[in-house]
């Protein structure tokens, strides 16, 4: 197991993957970032660095690095389709159900959205409910937020209040 931690204006950014690609990633506190481990020359360390990057400074709306997704093969599908919402727009997770996951419930798409194991790589922070509201986002509702304004979106009302 390899990991890259990185800096970002949204906290300290840690992935962590085999050799052939991400397994994970996500915000993590300062005092839980242990550097060390394997140093092992991985390209998609570099790369990731490099488009985590462009991102934060608004040269890059989509990701394009090597996945290794773990999960149970439905999650799976939910996460891969994910990858094509627009940056910038906000999806009903119905659209990602008639689209994707015919034969799952809501709940079970939720949970699907809501365990998402690449925050940022695969934007879950994009996804609505049926009535536009944002759904919890996993890794810190104050950086769905962020991430969602960042990106141009236009906000449902519930964010435009404050």
């Amino acid at each position: 197991m390899y990991q890259h931690i990185m800096d970002t204006p949204l906290g300290w950014f840690r992935a962590t993957g085999d050799e052939v690609g991400i397994q994970s990633a996500h915000w993590i506190n300062e005092e839980d970032a242990i550097v060390g481990g394997p140093g092992a020359n991985i390209a998609w360390k570099r790369e990731l660095e490099k488009q985590v990057k462009e991102y934060f400074h608004s040269q890059r709306q989509t990701f394009n690095l090597p996945l290794s997704l773990q999960g149970i093969e439905s999650h799976q599908s939910v996460w891969y389709s994910l990858q094509d919402v627009p940056h910038g727009k906000l999806l009903a997770f119905s659209a990602v159900l008639k689209k994707d996951a015919k034969a799952m419930k809501d709940h079970e798409l939720i949970e699907a959205i809501s365990i998402n194991p690449l925050a940022l790589l695969i934007p879950s922070h994009r996804i609505v409910d049926d009535q536009n509201q944002l759904l919890p986002f996993a890794h810190g509702n104050d950086r769905r937020d962020w991430l969602i304004r960042h990106e141009g979106a236009d906000l449902p009302e519930q964010l435009s209040l404050f």
